[in-house]
């Protein structure tokens, strides 16, 4: 008998402890009926990692395939789901056998479409012109306040997005140098040089507060768990927008606290910095027309004073 979406919420609040959205209801409520294909479109942070959970609940002898983008979300999920009582594996390269994998058909005319808007209005986004050498990541200075000491209270929990492992790791040793040295450890770099339980442990460490902040490229990314970041940052602009909107969306997943977005952007980008590039050179144009034109002028001058030079000569 199919569950009732009210039977549905009600479970889901037993069993996982959340208590879903309507969207999220209906979903589950469309799986459930298995005889439409369902596509649902929702904004990161939105919750639709639920939405595959849910289904599992009303199939206790099923089975139920979800594809991740990262191997450490396939973890954490499976974990996740461990803590709720359900059994679950991920499969990556270290676990993967033929048994595991099926084909999947899904058909247009059987599918069910929700979508839910990408608006996340607890998030404010901004953009800052990086003022100093980039090298010195001197910008990045605001994280940690002046004079932190052991004891104070620990600043807003961040994140800062490199597209360059070199730039996360030099990032966080300037970062260092503004903590006492018994608390340097509380940020880290975190990319794809790092071993993969290093990786889960940091997760972890951030999850609980252990950890400030991280240095981290796209390894720390899309589906990334961890609701309680206020302060998002991508360094320069070199990513594409759907990434720097997927790493954005790492900011303020718990809905009951805001959260904030910042681009830190080369000043070449900014409108008033290529006015005033503009405006230098014209200057230096003209600078250099009128050293031309004075010089042209000293010459036909010092020209005329050697033809009357020639002049005396030719009557002495």
């Amino acid at each position: 008998m199919l569950p009732s979406i009210s039977d549905i919420r009600k479970c889901a609040e037993e069993i996982l402890g959340v208590r879903p959205c309507l969207w999220q209801l209906k979903v589950v409520e469309a799986l459930l009926k298995r005889d439409q294909d369902m596509l649902c479109i929702a904004g990161t942070g939105m919750g639709k990692t639920l939405t595959f959970w849910m289904p599992l609940l009303f199939r206790p002898d099923g089975i139920q395939i979800i594809v991740t983008p990262l191997n450490m979300l396939g973890k954490q999920n499976a974990t996740s789901l461990a803590k709720a009582g359900i059994r679950a594996i991920a499969v990556n390269s270290e676990t993967a056998t033929p048994l595991t994998f099926q084909l999947l058909h899904m058909h247009k005319d059987k599918m069910v479409v929700i979508h839910r808007s990408c608006d996340q209005p607890n998030i404010r986004i901004g953009v800052r012109k990086i003022k100093y050498a980039l090298s010195s990541y001197t910008d990045l200075a605001f994280l940690i306040p002046n004079g932190y000491k052991l004891g104070d209270p620990p600043p807003p929990k961040f994140l800062v997005f490199f597209d360059n492992i070199s730039d996360s790791v030099n990032a966080t040793l300037y970062l260092h140098r503004h903590l006492p040295p018994e608390l340097q450890d509380k940020i880290k770099w975190f990319n794809a040089d790092m071993s993969t339980g290093f990786k889960e442990d940091e997760v972890e460490n951030l999850v609980s507060g252990g950890t400030f902040g991280l240095c981290t490229t796209a390894s720390f990314s899309m589906g990334m768990d961890v609701p309680t970041i206020k302060l998002v940052l991508q360094w320069r602009v070199t990513c594409k927008i759907a990434a720097l909107w997927q790493r954005f969306g790492r900011a303020a997943r718990d809905k009951s606290i805001a959260g904030m977005a910042i681009l830190f952007t080369e000043k070449e980008h900014f409108d008033d910095e290529r006015a005033a590039k503009a405006a230098h050179w014209e200057k230096r144009k003209k600078t250099v027309t009128v050293m031309v034109t004075l010089l042209i002028q000293m010459m036909i001058c010092q020209i005329q004073r050697w033809k009357e030079q020639l002049h005396q000569w030719a009557y002495l």
